[in-house]
């Protein structure tokens, strides 16, 4: 997730002891089925609320740059939040097959489309580091798809995903309802930089930044909607699968493609443009905490199944390998 343009321009035991705290947070608390294990994400979702509404509450002029960037933020963490929930009930309603995380592969792939569309219709306006970082980012989805899923690029295949293009052209149209409905905000509720922003106009390339920043917003989504239509389907898989390899390095690859991309988002980019804006920083790190702690938790669910959460789990991503053959 980026703030607009125009807000960005304003020892030895150590690693062990890292190794065992992301394991205690991976682990979760299967054996109480307790809500402890809901504390690092409710935390980090109570700092973004808590950072928009102190914004809110100590502006003077009505700061769109800022304010909808940390709402921005704020939606974001809520489907990570939904996962969170619902993978650490009492109920065992895991369902993150393969063929999601292909979905959300695609998401993310559309999201780099069209922030490229974005940074070269206005001569790169966020540096020409993001804008390398933006092509690796799609040539490793593109490379991660072909190779490792197996994506058949044919439109029928394409087709098949109508929920991610519903989604996407949810962000666009939202995008274009976001931009015109700038054009009507009083000059006297804005700062400068606002009046300055509205006093652009419409723009395709601001319509472009803004529908980036939303299907970011709903890069999860398609896991989150799989995960929650799988309450009845989990009963017909059995607990104590293998996980094929295969599904195995999928899993591996998608996640850490994901840790690396939000690295960069939340924390070196930032670090290199907004260090001194302490709110944007905080709002990066609390969304990297949440997205961190998720990734911790599934790939540990997947690898070191010691629960009967995770045997399900591989069941389940068994099963979607067999449907996707």
């Amino acid at each position: 997730l980026k703030p607009l343009p125009i807000f960005v321009e304003s020892r030895l035991g150590f690693p062990a002891m890292v190794a065992d705290v992301l394991r205690a947070v991976a682990a979760g608390s299967d054996a109480e089925c307790g809500g402890g294990s809901m504390l690092l994400p409710g935390a980090a979702l109570l700092t973004a609320v808590g950072l928009l509404t102190y914004q809110h509450a100590t502006q003077d002029a009505f700061d769109h740059p800022l304010s909808s960037f940390l709402a921005n933020i704020l939606l974001q963490m809520l489907p990570l939040v939904a996962l969170k929930m619902k993978i650490y009930s009492c109920g065992d309603r895991v369902s993150l097959v393969p063929r999601v995380l292909v979905k959300t592969l695609l998401m993310h792939l559309i999201l780099e489309v069209i922030r490229i569309a974005s940074q070269v219709s206005r001569n790169f306006p966020m540096g020409m580091g993001q804008f390398t970082f933006d092509v690796g980012a799609f040539v490793a989805c593109v490379g991660i798809l072909h190779f490792t899923f197996h994506f058949q690029w044919a439109f029928a295949r394409i087709s098949e995903h109508r929920d991610v293009l519903n989604l996407v052209l949810m962000a666009v149209m939202g995008a274009v309802a976001t931009e015109v409905a700038c054009l009507y905000i009083p000059s006297s509720w804005v700062n400068e930089w606002t009046r300055m922003y509205t006093a652009e106009g419409f723009q395709l390339s601001k319509v472009l930044f803004t529908s980036a920043n939303y299907v970011d917003i709903l890069a999860f989504m398609p896991v989150v909607l799989a995960l929650y239509k799988a309450e009845s389907a989990l009963d017909e898989y059995s607990a104590g699968a293998s996980i094929p390899a295969e599904a195995r390095t999928q899993v591996l690859q998608v996640f850490g493609f994901i840790v690396a991309f939000y690295s960069w988002d939340d924390v070196i980019d930032p670090i290199q443009s907004l260090l001194f804006e302490p709110i944007v920083m905080m709002a990066h790190a609390a969304h990297f905490v949440l997205l961190l702690d998720f990734a911790c938790f599934f790939i540990f669910q997947v690898w070191t199944p010691s629960s009967v959460k995770g045997e399900q789990l591989q069941g389940l991503l068994e099963n979607g390998m067999e449907q996707d053959d």
